[in-house]
């Protein structure tokens, strides 16, 4: 996804993640594979908040987010 240049740093992107984890928490998804370009810095705080793991490979980065289902 991507939040629109006048609407960055109000954490617009946090809360569309926060409900894109639930909705496929919902779904019963077990896993999310991500990738964005490596020099995408936003993006990158914003997996960092949910996975300790960040691949990087060529210019972009990879992350696996486990999604714990009850």
């Amino acid at each position: 996804f991507s939040i629109e240049l006048g609407w960055r740093g109000q954490g617009l992107g946090k809360v569309l993640f926060d409900r894109a984890l639930v909705e496929a928490r919902k779904r019963g998804v077990r896993e999310l594979h991500l990738h964005c370009l490596a020099h995408n810095f936003a993006m990158l705080s914003l997996l960092r908040q949910f996975t300790s793991t960040i691949r990087f490979e060529d210019n972009e980065a990879y992350a696996v987010i486990v999604l714990a289902n009850d």
